[in-house]
């Protein structure tokens, strides 16, 4: 391979013996240029350091790289297939016509001014069209032609455009050259293609082109995977200050530990430039020397610079009265986001693993049960646990298997018409059952699925269980294991009893039990456990065994009524609990009603069944009820949990329900993002990807483009079709969201965050929330772990000159209020590490009213008109702590609004003109007579 190399590149004097020779790349007398058996290529050790293997040969034959595998592949007598070699792969693609290969006289002309002769014109394919113009083409790594750019032959004058791509025809950002590129070496990225064809003229011929200004990156993303190939990268931006911008933005994205910047001299402008002034020999010692990229840990005290925030770039949330004070979220700094959950009562129960508590119970070190959106629940430790003051809730009950309490705040779980899974805050719910008909047709989610460790008994040992704890008693005998007794009377229950105890393969013993009742017979045995009720064992039966039970137990103490009704009774209320808790987790909803009997002693619990898993609301000839209650100790309470759903019980009635989140608010300035050319990642930890969708679609499309649907049963909005397809259009490639289901550990995120700037040039990252995260640590470590990853976020904006935003709740207050920053729920390192904190506090029905003085002729507490407001609790960046911004709703676009101009607001994607006319469905905060916009007091 050697002496190949040695022949092809026409060295003379070669030592073939220890493979050495004079490097043909610059002068010198002692041989320099050495063959490395191990790497496969000759290495100068002298002036210009440059290597050389078999690949680099083929392609300086004129070969692409491709073409260059199959050649080598020849050499070894290998078949390998090159199937997609001038392959169009690309689905839909407006590939560009090839310009004819004919007289370049022109060309050949004008770049040899600028010192780049007709071998490297040949060599990077550059032809001439018909009007003498330039012909760049830029080929994909199978050697298709995929993009086509053009540019005069001649000095352009000022103003007019330097260079354009072929009409009709895609522009795919590829890098130019980048199919004779030898992806073993180092790769030199300039910023032009005559600067590549500078590079190659001076001796480096691994060198590629950005394709549409420095200012346009989307070839990261496009060309990432190959790009990832490489051990080294040299960037060599323009001299100005565009091109310092670029090199700041790009080198973190394509990886500071293997990018070095080479800088061209002070008195030019590009690389061709300097090969133009000072000649080949410097242009490639110029790229040899570029410099590796400082230790971001330290800088030179003196090279500091002195900031104007005018000058630092960010994102504004597009909110007026945020952004007048705040300017905009500043690139390299964490902005925390909080606000009060919404919470239910102190009569709601959850469930712990052992048994049903009232959530004012809850104590450290309890389980809750959490939902899943698969359908699924288990039990989880809570990240927080919420307890706040509150005068009022909302009581959501029907006869038809709904119970909830719940505060304003609070978000409710349910199934839309088409199926599917959705979390909606109540008030929309409420204004849903309002404008209605029949009320909400949703459908409110009352059982889940649930699997245990199990038990370890046979399913018919289960089901001789059922009948011991329906029918049997235990007889004591010393130092003997109790003999369970039962006695029964009807044939049918001792025909299964018997069938049952030889299927479990139980010995027992019958005997007469009343002589003067020959039907009532007696059956002893040992029982496979010794229990008498449905205790806190149970609940670690598997998903089977839950079926198995539910399947046996209506043998013995159900009953069964009209339209497949069925019913168990007991007066155990553990019994009761429990069967109620394995009918809902095996798709039977069921709820526990208690009843004192005249005549009986003790209180009889009825578990009732019905086949159907929801309360069949959008049949019910009566409407939901929601009224407004007072609350019975004056509390509302909450968890946080991974998922966002919780599994709790009211009344003996289970119910799926949420917590609390800012995800409109979060959106709202998402889309303000993207339409300032902003990239955006997002995690939820709460919502599923495809509810975030829709919050950004309607936020998005306006009161413009909705669709407002009225039917029978409700009033709701919609995208219109033809707007959904259009802002699908337009976010592709801008916004990326954390998948569905992809494990929510904190270093997988940091990684998905971390290649989300790097691949797609994200800037602003919504990570919603902290406690929703599996910060990878446990409950004597947990506010370490949170400083940690605070902290990691800091450094992470810092790095790659973007914008984290960051979720925390709130911990336990004890006034309903507004919240100030030592409320937010962690150490305070979190508080002190934040650039900024902004507090959503949702505007009450009694702060609307406002409230008397105790005379009646003014206000002690004035109305409160807006509904939302946004508070700035610290602003490290321009100390704006104590200002806050009031806020409007408006529901059918779900968008944040302070003007009647904020809230018709064109997203960048809307191209049409309204003119004057007023918006469809109006908004009744605008009506009010005393508006008032802006600051809140």
């Amino acid at each position: 391979m050697a002496l190949i190399i040695a022949k092809e590149l026409g060295i003379e004097n070669f030592d073939e013996r220890n493979l050495k020779c004079c490097c043909p790349f610059h002068e010198e007398k002692t041989p320099s240029f050495i063959w490395n058996k191990k790497t496969g290529r000759f290495h100068c050790f002298g002036a210009c350091g440059q290597s050389y293997d078999i690949i680099d040969v083929f392609m300086k034959m004129g070969m692409t790289y491709v073409e260059a595998l199959q050649k080598l592949f020849e050499y070894a007598d290998m078949k390998v297939p090159f199937g997609e070699h001038h392959a169009k792969t690309e689905y839909n693609y407006r590939y560009p016509h090839e310009e004819p290969l004919g007289n370049k006289d022109q060309v050949y002309a004008y770049l040899a001014k600028r010192k780049i002769s007709r071998e490297t014109v040949d060599y990077l394919d550059i032809r001439q069209d018909s009007r003498g113009n330039c012909v760049l083409n830029y080929y994909d790594t199978n050697d298709t032609l995929t993009m086509v750019k053009y540019r005069p032959s001649r000095r352009v004058e000022k103003g007019k455009p330097k260079t354009w791509c072929q009409p009709e025809s895609d522009t795919m950002p590829l890098l130019f050259n980048m199919n004779r590129i030898n992806t073993d070496k180092p790769l030199l990225i300039t910023s032009g293609e005559l600067d590549c064809a500078a590079a190659i003229e001076a001796g480096w011929m691994n060198a590629v082109s950005i394709p549409l200004g420095d200012g346009n990156t989307h070839w990261v993303e496009k060309c990432w995977d190959w790009l990832e190939q490489f051990k080294e990268i040299i960037i060599c931006p323009d001299n100005d200050e565009s091109g310092t911008k670029y090199c700041k933005g790009i080198v973190p994205r394509l990886g500071s530990w293997r990018t070095k910047v080479a800088v061209v001299p002070a008195d030019c402008k590009d690389i061709n430039e300097c090969l133009y002034r000072h000649g080949k020999d410097a242009t490639l010692h110029m790229i040899l020397e570029a410099k590796d990229t400082p230790v971001d840990s330290v800088v030179d005290f003196a090279d500091v610079d002195n900031v104007d925030l005018n000058d630092i770039d960010g994102i504004e949330t597009g909110f007026d009265g945020l952004d007048s004070r705040l300017m905009r979220l500043f690139e390299g700094t964490l902005t925390i986001m909080t606000g009060v959950n919404g919470c239910v009562d102190y009569e709601t129960e959850f469930f712990n693993g052992n048994e049903w508590k009232s959530v004012a119970n809850y104590a450290n070190g309890d389980f809750v049960l959490q939902y899943d959106s698969d359908g699924t629940a288990s039990l989880v430790k809570p990240s927080a646990y919420h307890k706040y003051p509150c005068d009022e809730f909302w009581h959501i009950h029907s006869v038809y298997g709904v119970e909830q309490m719940v505060s304003d705040e609070h978000n409710l779980v349910y199934l839309t018409s088409k199926g599917n899974l959705f979390k909606a805050p109540f008030t929309h719910v409420k204004e849903l059952h309002d404008n209605s008909i029949n009320g909400f047709s949703g459908q409110f989610i009352t059982t889940f699925s649930f699997n245990g460790d199990g038990l370890p008994l046979t399913d018919d040992e289960l089901r001789v269980m059922c009948a011991v704890i329906a029918d049997g008693h235990f007889q004591a005998r010393k130092k003997v294991t109790p003999v369970c007794r039962i006695n029964i009377k009807k044939q049918r229950k001792k025909d299964r009893l018997e069938m049952l105890l030889d299927k479990a393969n139980i010995a027992y013993r019958k005997k007469q039990y009343n002589p003067k009742d020959p039907q009532f017979n007696s059956y002893l045995f040992y029982a496979p456990i010794v229990t008498k009720v449905f205790d806190s064992m149970w609940y670690r039966c598997s998903q089977h065994q839950l079926q198995v039970l539910c399947d046996e137990i209506l043998h013995w103490d159900g009953s069964f009524g009209a339209g497949g009704r069925r019913s168990f009774s007991t007066i155990d209320k553990r019994s009761a609990d429990f069967v109620q808790f394995a009918f809902s987790a095996c798709g039977c909803r069921a709820t526990i009603h208690a009843a004192d009997r005249p005549g009986h002693r003790h209180t009889e619990y009825e578990v009732h069944i019905t086949n159907s898993i929801y309360p069949t609301i959008k049949n019910a000839q009566h409407k939901i009820e929601i009224p407004r209650v007072k609350t019975g100790d004056g509390f509302k309470y909450c968890f946080t949990v991974p998922s966002g759903m919780l599994v709790l019980r009211r009344h003996g009635r289970i119910n799926i329900t949420g917590n609390s989140g800012k995800s409109s608010f979060l959106s709202q300035i998402a889309c303000n993002a993207m339409d300032n050319g902003k990239n955006v990642f997002m995690y939820s930890g709460e919502l599923p990807t495809f509810q975030s969708k829709g919050w950004v679609d309607m936020i998005f499309a306006g009161q413009r483009n909705m669709e407002q649907h009225t039917t029978d049963k409700s009033t709701y909005y919609t995208v219109s079709r033809a707007a959904r397809k259009q802002i699908n259009d337009y976010y592709r490639g801008k916004l990326f969201i954390y998948k569905d289901g992809y494990d929510n550990r904190v270093s997988s995120i940091k990684k998905s965050m971390e290649d989300c700037v790097r691949k797609y040039g994200c800037k602003l990252l919504i990570i919603d929330n902290l406690t929703s995260m599996n910060l990878e640590g446990n409950d004597e470590n947990k506010y370490q772990k949170q400083a940690e990853f605070v902290q990691w976020l800091l450094e992470f904006a810092k790095k790659f000159s973007c914008c984290p935003v960051l979720v925390i709740h709130p911990h336990k207050i004890d006034c309903m209020r507004r919240l100030n920053k030592m409320d937010i729920q962690g150490i305070s390192a979190l508080i002190d590490l934040a650039h900024r904190i902004i507090s959503l506090y949702r505007v009450t029905e009694d702060d609307k009213r406002g409230q008397l003085n105790r005379r009646g002729d003014g206000y002690s507490k004035a109305p409160i008109q807006c509904d939302v407001i946004a508070d700035v609790l610290k602003d490290r960046m321009l100390g704006w702590e104590g200002y806050s911004c009031e806020l409007y709703y408006d529901r059918p676009s779900r968008r944040f609004f302070t003007s009647r101009q904020s809230l018709d607001h064109r997203y960048a994607w809307d191209k049409k003109d309204y003119g004057d006319s007023p918006l469809p469905y109006g908004a009744p905060q605008l009506d009010v007579e005393s508006e008032v916009f802006g600051a809140a007091s």
